[in-house]
């Protein structure tokens, strides 16, 4: 199912480190960010999407929404400010999205699924968007 892939995906493509970028000074704040995507990576990746249903969204977005209070916890930068907020509030909008759309695959609603999946295409765009300005 695609929308579980777009989960995936935010935080895959949202928090990677780019290994060639001059180091930035605010590289303590950047380290924070992409330890606690890291780590929502591995928990997206332990999760067994082969038979995609409600309990495995449902999953996925537990462990984003674990991702979203650590990352709400820390203190960007005013310089960092903007870019580190559009990217917590898109993954606010994929944790809602996919809360959406775990109900809509238990109530069999195929419209309601779509729309969610639109919803989780555009926040993990925005976020990666602003994950890439940030420079996580």
């Amino acid at each position: 199912m695609r929308s579980i892939a777009l989960v995936g995906l935010l935080v895959l493509a949202s928090c990677g480190s780019d290994a060639g970028a001059a180091a930035q000074p605010e590289d303590e704040f950047l380290d924070l960010v992409e330890a606690e995507c890291r780590t929502a990576s591995k928990g997206i990746d332990a999760l067994s999407f082969d038979l995609p249903d409600a309990g495995q969204v449902e999953a996925a977005v537990r462990v984003l929404a674990s991702a979203l209070d650590a990352l709400r916890d820390l203190e960007p930068l005013d310089s960092q400010k903007k870019d580190f907020d559009n990217m917590v509030g898109g993954i606010a909008d994929l944790v809602s999205a996919g809360e959406e759309l775990s109900k809509a695959i238990t109530d069999a609603d195929l419209d309601a699924q779509t729309a969610s999946i639109v919803i989780l295409d555009d926040a993990s765009t925005e976020t990666d968007r602003s994950a890439q300005a940030l420079g996580a």
